[in-house]
């Protein structure tokens, strides 16, 4: 690993912001393309609303947990909550499916070597997980 960051932040959604801009700033020294800021901020922005939204219930008194670590050839991004009535919402999930599988950085490859790819979206999910990473 060559560098790491960890934010916890309110479950609201004005935070969204906050998440979406440290996450860029924390992997400025990357030079990514616009495209992959792009795409990392909408990757962000789902997760955290996600986490308020279906975690919490927009429950301000509870806490959103944001990690990204930047590696070799790979970043990692993990946005959890501990929302009760839905055990692993994406929020909770998200992040540990897309680290296993390193979708993120599989994703924004496949943006820059096939952008008109009908199935990227696709890469972010795994149908092992599925049951549990998708509200019913």
């Amino acid at each position: 690993m060559i560098n790491e960051m960890e934010l916890k932040f309110k479950a609201t959604l004005a935070n969204e912001l906050l998440a979406r801009q440290s996450v860029v700033a924390f992997i400025a020294p990357l030079n990514p393309t616009f495209d992959e800021i792009g795409e990392i901020k909408t990757i962000i922005s789902e997760a955290v609303s996600n986490a308020i939204i279906h975690g919490y219930h927009f429950d301000a008194s509870k806490d959103v947990y944001l990690k990204a670590a930047i590696y070799e050839d790979y970043i990692e991004i993990i946005v959890k909550d501990f929302g009760v009535e839905w055990a692993h919402t994406i929020g909770t999930a998200y992040g540990w499916i897309n680290n296993k599988f390193q979708n993120t950085q599989r994703l924004i490859n496949s943006l820059k070597n096939n952008p008109n790819d009908r199935r990227m979206l696709m890469t972010l999910w795994q149908d092992d997980y599925i049951d549990t990473a998708v509200l019913p």
